[in-house]
């Protein structure tokens, strides 16, 4: 019959308390600082990419490819800023940082 006794739970001190929870927050404000360089490089390589299609309109010669490059510059900046917006808000909300 196995023993009924409840584990020992071992009660940490305040000093090892404390530098796990500094253990914690050094682990916390890394992950924060990864997140925001993702984001910010997704904000910045979809604004370049936006830049290309926009550059590219400016160096057509038939106006209707120029407005089409031109459109499409926008429309791909605008979209990876908001898709980048998006993912962070649903991976921050996945993980509890809201």
């Amino acid at each position: 019959m196995p023993d009924a006794t409840p584990p020992r739970i071992r009660v940490l001190t305040p000093e090892e308390r404390a530098a796990q929870l500094a253990e914690d927050e050094r682990g916390f404000r890394r992950r924060r600082v990864v997140r925001a360089l993702w984001r910010a490089l997704g904000f910045f390589g979809s604004c370049a990419l936006g830049l290309v299609f926009v550059a590219f309109a400016f160096r057509t010669s038939d106006p209707e490819w120029g407005q089409i490059f031109l459109l499409t510059g926008v429309l791909v900046g605008n979209v990876g800023i908001m898709l980048t917006l998006f993912l962070a808000w649903r991976r921050a909300q996945r993980d509890g940082d809201l």
